[in-house]
């Protein structure tokens, strides 16, 4: 099992080579059974440094590890950005996700931000044949912004 070859690691890592000699982590059934204290240990020895600091100590240990993002970090993500998961709207002020679907032969387009409510009222109802006339009188009846 991965874990139970890392676990060691970790417990190094984090300075902490005395959960070793702990039986309550020796298995990971153990570990499993008393993940509460396991939980409560680990953030206190996270908590004793930044995260460049850990990032290159379990680096070190070889240990495989990744961060969690905040929701405030996904739009600085490289793995996002490289992969076009995250795209700009065409006016590129901001980023969406980008749409999963590809058609052979088709270019995709960028993405558009939405329309804001009524911009297209006049277009679309002058296309089914309304005229200016008809536009104020459903304006003036609050039917249409």
């Amino acid at each position: 099992m991965n874990e139970d070859r890392q676990w060691p690691a970790l417990a190094r890592a984090l300075g902490r080579a005395d959960l070793l000699d702990d039986p309550r982590f020796a298995t990971k059934p153990q570990r499993l059974a008393n993940s509460q204290d396991l939980i409560r240990i680990l953030d206190e020895a996270f908590a004793t440094h930044d995260l460049a600091h850990w990032n290159d100590v379990l680096a070190a240990h070889g240990l495989v590890f990744d961060m969690v993002a905040k929701v405030s970090e996904i739009d600085r993500d490289e793995q996002m950005l490289i992969n076009q998961v995250l795209v700009p709207f065409e006016d590129g002020a901001l980023l969406t996700v980008n749409s999963p679907l590809f058609v052979e032969g088709a270019s995709k387009v960028a993405p558009r931000r939405p329309p804001d409510i009524g911009q297209h009222t006049d277009e679309i109802l002058r296309e089914a044949g309304y005229d200016d006339a008809a536009l104020r009188e459903l304006r003036a009846a609050g039917v249409i912004v």
